[in-house]
Formats: C-alpha cells, structure tokens, sequence
C-alpha cells in the first residue's frame, strides 16, 4: 500500500453499518397496520405494472378512490306558467298575442303551455254547440247551421282556430264547438264604480259560467307594433273576447239566460242576424282595431243587431253604458255618478213573459236580480262613508269576491281600468 494514504476500510464492513443505521426513508415508510390494511385496499384497485418496464405518464396518475364532483353553477330559469289545479284567489297566467305575426301562429305559445288540457275539455262539447244557433227551429237547419257557424266568425278569427287546432293536434270542428259553446255561456254581473281619489270610473265583472274551466283561463296581452293594443281575460282557445280593456274603452259580455229560448228565435233576430256582424267579431273588433272607438262609436256598432240574450257593458273611464233588453226593443242605460249595474236579467215586463216561457230558468234570473240589488247598496253605502270621494280598490275586490256576487258558478272575478288600458285585479275560482 502507498505511503500516505489512510487505510480505507472493507467495503463489506460499509455496507454492514449502512445496515445497521435506521434511513430516512425507512422512518417516512413506517406506517401503522390500520394504514397498511388501507393502503393494500387502495393497491389492489389500482392496475399493476410488469416488472422491468419503465413508468409512463399514465401509469404515474393516480385516481382518488372517491371524488365529489363540484357543484356546477346554478341556473335561474324564468317561471313558465304550469297548469294547475286552481285555487280562489289565482291570477290566470300572461301570454302576449303578437297581431303582427300570421294568425295561424298567434296562440302557439299559450296552447304549448295547455294543450293537453285543451284537449282533455273540447272534446266534451262536441254535441253542445246545437243549442247555441239562432236558426235552430227551421225545416233547413243542417244548411242553416253551417252558415251561422261560419258567420259567426270574422277570417282571421277563423284562422287563429285552424292553427289553435293544428298546434293542440284537435280537430277544428271540436274547436269551433268549443267556441260556440263557450261564447253563450257567461251569465254574469258587471257595472262601474268611481275610483276613490281621482273618481275615474272602474269596471268590474264577475264570470259566472255553467263549465268548470277556470284551469284554461289566461291574460292575453294583445301587441301591434311592440305597442300594447289591448288586453283581455278568455279561455285558451276560445277567440271571442268577453272580458277585455284597453286605453278609452273596457267591455264585457253577459250572456246565456234566454239566447236560445223562443224570443232568441224571434222573426226580427233573424233578420238582424242576417243584416249585421254578429257581436262576436265586432267586440273584438271594438278591442283590437288601431283607432280606439269611442264609447258612443262602440255603442252604436253593438246595437245594429244585437241579439236577444246578450248583454253589454262599456265604459271609457270617465262614463258607463250597458245594452239591455225590453219586450219591445233594446235598452240602452247610462251610469248615475259613476255607478252602473248590469246582471244578465231582462228590464221591465219582459221578466214576467220569460217566467211563463220558461220557468227552468227562474231561479237564474231571480238571483241575477239579488246580485244587482245588493252590490247597488254596497257601493251607495260605499260612497256615503267616503262622502261621495269615491270606491277604494280592496272594498270593490271584497265586493265581488264573496257571496252574494261570487257564486258557485264563478269561474273569474276581475276589475279593469279603462282610464289606463289595465287589469287592475284578477282571480280565477275553482268551481
């Protein structure tokens, strides 16, 4: 060995002290027995790799045993209306109806919304459109009956329902039955009251109907031009407006204690039925049109051969009209300081002759005479609390939202504002 050099000593004897020293990497790899059962558990779930070959990419990833996924962000979708089973005090539900667009393709949002309810009901009136015809008692009533239910509706009219029907797969002649029927089928109470405040004048109407479908009703909301036209309250599918507003002008329509008895069949109805519009297509025209009429124009127009059965009331805001029914010849009356009652009863001796024509119906129009009664004494009592100041809003919503004015019958209770184009107030009524 070289002098100098320190002795190094055997390599074997290294190795045997390397052996008896505890490494680092030992103590890091001690681990309990509970962590080795784990970790064997989390060994076998993994695949192994044969020996000898070199570690790639994915044989170094590892995959947790359980991994929560992270809550993905939530998404606020708008409310779409549902149908439901109704329950008193429910708004109906607001669908615009865009004029601007092809008739067909008008309602096609608001069948989406209730096709299926649409087609569970018409189908039930498939055979009670028959009462509902002015030429029902003649030799030629089939030839008869297919004018009137083709005069009955304006084309475009006519076109809406071809696409209600198309949209809501339903045959078209259950859509006009169903139209039929439910057009002569609201016998209601309605009037005008002046607004605490301002005194405009309010319109109520209360929807008394023998057809339970208050799960149909919708606030269609009428649009021209992306300008609010006018808006009305109807059962979806029906395209006759019974109940509507828009600035200047609010109508409704009551409807069904005589329309088909034997005055309805009378010689001189025929003959204005045959010489004018039927009311159908003109309120909804007297809505709709791009003028507002006014309410001496509206008057004037319903007038021209209003039918026997049908009642009218109107009101542009600062005064009331309504279109009744003597014996003799139509009644038109005006408001008195605002107030304006109108049930679907008959003025003066025709009451009496209506009785003895028939009595089934009694009972209908003696109630049609309590409503009218009481709700003149609840807004006279009003006023004179108030000292002639006017009607609050929550006294003429309680008004008709309980008994004697709400009914079983009352499918729809609501107020317009015609000074303003607005429902002020609307419920729907399980019936």
């Amino acid at each position: 060995m070289a002098k100098g050099r320190r002795k190094q000593p055997p390599v074997q004897k290294i190795k045997e002290e390397i052996n008896e020293k505890p490494s680092m990497t030992a103590i890091s790899t001690k681990v309990t027995p509970r962590k080795q059962e784990a970790s064997k558990a989390v060994d076998q779930t993994q695949p192994t790799r044969p020996q000898g070959t070199a570690s790639t990419e994915e044989d170094n990833k590892t995959e947790p045993v359980e991994k929560k996924k992270a809550p993905s962000p939530r998404i606020v979708v708008p409310p779409r209306p549902v149908i439901q089973r109704w329950k008193d005090g429910n708004a109906p539900p607001e669908f615009v109806i865009n004029l601007d667009e092809p008739p067909k393709k008008r309602w096609k949002e608001a069948v989406e919304w209730g096709a299926y309810s649409l087609q569970s009901t018409v189908y039930r009136y498939r055979k009670q459109d028959e009462g509902n015809f002015v030429w029902k008692k003649t030799v030629l009533f089939g030839l008869m009956q297919a004018i009137e239910k083709r005069y009955l509706f304006s084309n475009e009219q006519y076109a809406e329902m071809k696409g209600i029907a198309e949209q809501a797969d339903i045959p078209f002649e259950d859509i006009l039955a169903y139209n039929l029927v439910l057009t002569h089928q609201f016998g209601c109470t309605s009037g005008t009251v002046p607004f605490i405040g301002d005194g405009r004048l309010l319109h109520y109407r209360n929807l008394d109907t023998d057809l339970s479908l208050p799960q149909l009703l919708i606030q269609a909301h009428f649009k021209r031009g992306g300008e609010t036209v006018a808006k009305a309250i109807t059962h979806l599918g029906h395209i006759v407006l019974t109940t509507g507003v828009r600035q200047g002008l609010s109508i409704s329509i009551n409807t069904d204690l005589l329309y088909g008895s034997a005055f309805a069949q009378s010689f001189q109805n025929k003959i204005d039925w045959l010489l004018h519009d039927p009311f159908s297509i003109t309120i909804r025209d007297l809505l709709l049109r791009e003028e507002t009429p006014t309410l001496e124009q509206a008057v004037d127009e319903l007038t021209q051969g209003h039918p026997f059965g049908i009642f009218t009331l109107m009101s542009d805001g600062i005064s009331g009209k309504s279109i009744g029914h003597s014996v003799e010849d139509i009644v038109v009356d005006e408001d008195k300081g605002g107030i304006l009652t109108l049930g679907n009863h008959f003025s003066g001796d025709i009451g009496s002759a209506i009785l003895l024509a028939n009595s089934s119906i009694t009972r209908k129009l003696e109630d049609s005479m309590k409503r009218v009664s009481y709700m003149e004494r609840m807004v006279h009592r009003g006023l004179e609390r108030v000292e002639g100041q006017g009607i609050p809003l929550e006294n003429l919503r309680s008004w008709i939202s309980k008994s004697p004015i709400k009914t079983p019958e009352t499918a729809l209770s609501c107020i317009m504002d015609p000074t303003a184009g607005e429902i002020s107030w609307c419920a729907a009524y399980q019936t």
